[in-house]
């Protein structure tokens, strides 16, 4: 990080002036912003600039590569705030899933210094693409699921809990649906930790516990629905990374390649120890 803030005299108000320019730094998007009515207000009028290696992270909720440019202005009291940061790449978690980011982009206006986020993430669980949008300031978001094939909202959080769709006739829990459920809860709250000490100590880029079988092709059946796997990634190139998963309490693994041409076009490749294979590429309108 480099740049230059000074404080001048501006219209009687002491104001904070500069230009801040990020690279290979890693913060997190704060909750919500609050001032104090007797603490003294203060002018801004800062640009923020974000290149290389800028990641916003947050280990329970997203984990995202991000560029461009913000100017702050106003004031502590009267704020306000106009640019955008796009994001390159990441993941954004929901239900003990990771979702890769397709879209996605914090765009700041009005008064308020925290940013209006817009997101496009999906995942696949058994033979389906789920679908995550979120709108919103971080305090206060909207998220929407949808899935291809179809399914509806509660199908859908079914399958993200559960492994498998809800019976739309019922709305009772099995014993295995509330194992389920405790078991997604202490992912959240334990892997976390063990997420940031690997990925800080590793150098890595994706680290995740995944559910069912490590081979995406394969359907949740009673021999996969328990099994847990780890997978690792790791950019080699700006664009290119390589990955590999292996299976925690059982003895499948995957090796796998992933190239983002563009925010939306990504080219995969894979090969598990079932010898099966595969190359792809996803494009998202």
């Amino acid at each position: 990080m480099n740049g230059e803030l000074y404080i001048a005299d501006r219209d009687g108000l002491p104001t904070l002036i500069g230009t801040l320019n990020l690279e290979k730094i890693q913060f997190k998007i704060p909750l919500s912003l609050q001032s104090s009515e007797s603490t003294k207000d203060m002018g801004v009028d800062v640009t923020v600039h974000a290149g290389k290696g800028v990641r916003l992270y947050d280990r329970t909720l997203y984990n995202m590569f991000i560029s461009g440019d913000v100017h702050f202005g106003g004031s502590l009291q009267n704020p306000t705030a106009s640019g955008q940061f796009d994001v390159r790449n990441g993941t954004f978690k929901y239900l003990s899933h990771v979702f890769n980011i397709t879209k996605g982009n914090a765009h700041f206006v009005g008064g308020s210094y925290l940013p209006n986020l817009q997101l496009e993430a999906e995942t696949n669980v058994s033979n389906y693409t789920i679908m995550l949008g979120v709108k919103g300031t971080v305090d206060h978001m909207d998220l929407s699921l949808s899935s291809n094939p179809t399914l509806s909202r509660k199908q859908i959080i079914s399958m993200l809990t559960f492994g498998r769709g809800a019976d739309s006739n019922s709305s009772t829990l099995t014993n295995e649906d509330v194992n389920a459920v405790a078991t997604a809860g202490l992912q959240m709250f334990a892997f976390g930790y063990v997420q940031d000490a690997l990925q800080n100590t590793l150098g890595l880029d994706r680290i995740n516990i995944t559910t069912g079988s490590i081979d995406p092709d394969e359907p949740t059946n009673r021999d996969t629905a328990s099994n847990y796997n780890i997978e690792i990634g790791k950019y080699v190139l700006p664009r290119v990374m390589l990955t590999y998963s292996q299976g925690i309490n059982n003895k499948q693994n995957k090796y796998g390649i992933e190239y983002s041409v563009k925010r939306n076009l990504k080219f995969t490749g894979w090969h598990t120890s079932k010898g099966n294979n595969y190359i792809g590429w996803s494009l998202d309108t």
